[in-house]
């Protein structure tokens, strides 16, 4: 498809976009800038395969995101991450985005999957575009999900550019729903209530069985941990957290009838779950 990458029409097209869905236009300058460097990702960094695991796989008036994280299979040096960005701003100049500065961090280290976090300083059209790039490279039999998919995104605004990329399953999304924090309690909100997205709780508690085996988690940790978080005391912590979100990602549901919807997410999912763990004891034990 044909599009504009002069300035002033990128940012009329950003600007119109956000007005018609409601949304802010930085927000979806940045997002345009993680989507553009998604798409250029092979040309600047190599062939190494990536995937989609967070808000990118959804459209941006479904669920609101200014960022982008990624899969890898390997670990990128900061040499390696240098050259790539200092090749990415050519490509993504030739868009209507210019680069002022990037700067890396390691963040989640010690944990079995580290992240490299790209803090990108940007504007698209003339707009501040300011983005953050989660890389986390895994490794090891049980490090991905074997439910994947190459899909076709649709353009962010009318006549904008698309883009192909790998995405997990909304099951394995789920599953890595660990760390309960609100924005990941309303990914599940989000994900169960639309019309369009059916989830199978079978599936998610394979993806939780994966995710078991290669993050080291004990038993004791999936039965308790959850139930813990998902406690009305601990939910009421999170209610200004709530408040913001489901007006941010336009899913209004209060927060008590949210803590009753998630737990009874979860409990599908717990459910499965142990049925799931149990036979392989049993089959462990012929």
């Amino acid at each position: 498809m044909e599009y504009s990458t002069e300035p002033t029409a990128l940012r009329d097209r950003i600007r119109s976009a956000a007005k018609n869905q409601g949304l802010d236009a930085e927000k979806m300058a940045s997002r345009y800038v993680a989507e553009r460097w998604v798409d250029h990702f092979k040309d600047a960094f190599g062939p190494s395969p990536i995937a989609l695991c967070g808000g990118l796989r959804y459209p941006q008036h479904l669920r609101p995101t200014s960022d982008a994280d990624i899969k890898c299979v390997r670990r990128f040096t900061e040499q390696e991450l240098t050259t790539g960005m200092e090749l990415m701003k050519l490509y993504l100049r030739r868009e209507g985005i210019e680069i002022s500065t990037y700067t890396f961090r390691d963040v989640d280290i010690g944990l079995a999957d580290p992240v490299r976090r790209i803090w990108i300083e940007a504007t698209a059209g003339g707009i501040r575009a300011n983005t953050q790039i989660n890389m986390k490279s895994e490794s090891g039999p049980n490090a991905f999900s074997k439910d994947w998919a190459e899909i076709e995104h649709a353009p962010l605004f009318p006549r904008g550019p698309t883009y192909t990329a790998r995405v997990e399953s909304d099951e394995a999304a789920l599953a890595e729903k660990t760390d309960l924090r609100a924005k990941h309690l309303m990914d599940v909100i989000f994900l169960s209530c639309q019309p369009d997205i059916e989830i199978d709780h079978k599936k998610v508690a394979d993806e939780m069985v994966r995710l078991q085996a290669h993050r080291g988690i004990q038993w004791d940790d999936i039965t308790k941990r959850p139930g813990d978080a998902l406690s009305w005391p601990s939910m009421k912590l999170r209610a200004e957290d709530w408040k913001r979100l489901s007006i941010e990602r336009k899913c209004f549901i209060d927060l008590h009838d949210g803590f009753i919807q998630l737990g009874r997410e979860f409990g599908k999912i717990k459910d499965r779950w142990k049925r799931h763990m149990l036979l392989a004891f049993r089959e462990r034990d012929q």
